[in-house]
């Protein structure tokens, strides 16, 4: 490799993101289906506009920004499945709009046992090349640390 090149490493994505690296491949096989149930299914409600799986970032923050008090069990499962769809959209698999995220990864999350074990590190980093974005981790304000608290991150400019 050229000086001055590098390349990011699956222990690199393991290290910035505190993801899990080893665990079941995340494969989502999406038939047709009715992504306005799925939604409400495990979302509690859906909204108005959805259009070909694709759910704005926008309309998440909007409907889930403040879990209830006394939330019972369901609700607080949906609001914990918008926050993670939320961050799979905006930082793990971003489309090229940044301002959208398809429904595919909401099925995986239908079952928390299950989302839990699954290499959600080796998946973003076979995503990286196919989003023509390596600086995922590198370039943004605000990453996720193995405590699963924030970390904000300043240039050093």
């Amino acid at each position: 490799m050229p000086v001055g090149e590098v390349t990011i490493t699956l222990e690199d994505v393991a290290t910035l993101s505190g993801l899990p690296i080893d665990g079941e491949a995340v494969i989502v096989d999406v038939p047709d289906r009715e992504w306005s149930e799925t939604c409400t299914k495990l979302l509690g409600h859906a909204p108005n506009d959805l259009s070909g799986g694709v759910i704005r970032l926008s309309w998440l923050r909007e409907h889930f920004n403040n879990l209830p008090p006394n939330a019972s069990a369901e609700i607080t499962g949906q609001f914990a499945r918008a926050y993670a769809l939320s961050l799979i959209g905006s930082m793990l698999f971003p489309d090229r709009t940044g301002a959208t995220v398809h429904l595919q990864y909401l099925l995986l999350l239908e079952n928390w046992r299950t989302a839990g074990g699954y290499a959600w590190g080796a998946a973003v980093l076979a995503y990286l090349p196919s989003s023509g974005s390596t600086d995922l981790f590198f370039n943004s304000d605000v990453a996720p640390s193995r405590s699963g608290t924030p970390t904000v991150w300043h240039d050093a400019e």
